[in-house]
């Protein structure tokens, strides 16, 4: 571990360009804020704005190649130092990576009527940057195991890029359906690293016994996941819709039983006075919810699909989000896993977004869509005020990073 312990270099380093996580958290959360602000101002109709691809799109992608990714990528560069005890990405290197992510944003933001294969170009670079520097240290000391999120971040390049494609080829539904299984394989990254860390952050966050891993129930809630993500990207293409549709209902109605029997096991009525804790057991429960909302909508046609789909973008992808981020900006900024009333306050009020925003699918209203809209923003804006300072200072325990 000594060639990550170098006070004297890191003394010199601004500190929000010492570890992945401070710039991609920041900015990240920021940048939530400020593109579904402008999303809500232009669904009640309060702007007019050209975005360089059809807003919907824009909305989508965004979301998820924006926002969700700078989060994702903040996280495995700052998780891969943990793991190998080398150095991660820092400085020079650092600024590099988040200007080209910045550079990626503004391009979709503002129509320089540049070619779409200009910024896909740059979204590429930013995801080949992030792939070496994840991979790197991990065959260096021959960790293989971590590996597993190398093939992860390719294919959300490739569908990344794919929805670019789509988009300049006119087609908006294969675009659309780009950034949709994005956020399924983004579903899977949280049952990995949920599998992972949940048990663990209970089992010392609540002082009782770890509970053990089910290797059976584990496989079967990552195979039954990827399955979805698979058959879903394939129904995409394929002209047999309603008979796939069949097939995905079913198979979601195992990913609601797998995650289900997984989160059980993992007892959340112990984390009921820990909110670090029980944010992350809630945001994991929005797995099988949103799975059963996938059911209602393609077996029933109960509920819109956008609506099942945002039960998994704003419940399990944000809300493990700032479970997440409030943490890791704690544990890795050398503080106290202790957080403000503030912090709790914006665990509560993302959830009630995600069920305001499931409401909206059984009883559309643009009404619906702005508060929930506005909870989910407000959340991120409590975390900003919560954490700038940490995120922007040194360590409190005066260690490097």
């Amino acid at each position: 571990m000594n060639n990550i312990l170098d006070p004297e270099s890191e003394s010199r380093m601004t500190p929000i360009w010492r570890q992945a996580f401070r710039p991609f958290f920041l900015f990240g959360a920021l940048f939530a804020v400020i593109s579904l602000s402008l999303w809500l101002s232009l669904l009640n109709q309060a702007t007019h704005f050209s975005f360089t691809t059809p807003a919907i799109f824009w909305h989508g992608h965004e979301m998820v190649f924006g926002f969700a990714m700078a989060i994702v990528c903040g996280f495995l560069l700052t998780a891969v130092q943990n793991w190998t005890g080398k150095r991660g990405v820092n400085g020079n290197a650092l600024i590099a990576l988040v200007t080209l992510w910045l550079i990626a944003r503004v391009l979709n933001l503002v129509d320089f009527t540049l070619p779409l294969i200009i910024i896909a170009a740059a979204e590429l670079l930013f995801f080949i940057m992030v792939i070496v520097h994840l991979a790197r240290p991990l065959i260096q000391i021959k960790q293989y195991r971590n590996l597993v999120f190398i093939p992860a971040l390719s294919t959300l390049a490739g569908l990344d890029i794919a929805g670019y494609y789509f988009v300049e080829t006119g087609d908006l539904r294969l675009a659309l359906a780009m950034t949709d299984t994005a956020v399924l394989l983004i579903v899977m990254l949280v049952t990995l690293i949920g599998g992972r860390v949940i048990p663990m952050f209970t089992a010392n966050g609540t002082n009782t016994t770890k509970v053990l891993p089910s290797p059976l129930l584990d496989k079967l809630a990552i195979l039954s996941t990827l399955a979805v993500v698979g058959v879903s990207l394939f129904a995409a293409f394929s002209p047999q819709h309603n008979a796939l549709s069949e097939i995905l209902t079913l198979l979601w109605l195992a990913v609601a039983v797998c995650h289900g029997l997984r989160a059980l096991r993992w007892r959340p009525w112990v984390t009921a006075r820990v909110p670090l804790v029980w944010s992350l057991h809630l945001a994991y429960w929005c797995i099988p919810l949103g799975a059963l909302s996938m059911v209602a909508s393609y077996g029933f046609g109960w509920i819109s699909h956008s609506a099942a789909l945002h039960v998994m973008t704003l419940g399990v992808i944000s809300g493990m989000i700032l479970a997440m981020i409030s943490r890791v900006s704690l544990g890795h900024s050398g503080r106290a896993l202790t957080i403000t009333n503030l912090t709790v306050i914006a665990f509560y009020i993302i959830f009630i977004a995600t069920g305001v925003r499931f409401l909206s699918g059984v009883w559309p209203s643009v009404m619906a869509l702005t508060i929930s809209g506005t909870l989910w923003i407000l959340a991120f804006v409590f975390y900003i005020l919560g954490y700038f300072r940490i995120l922007t200072t040194p360590r409190a325990d005066g260690r490097p990073g």
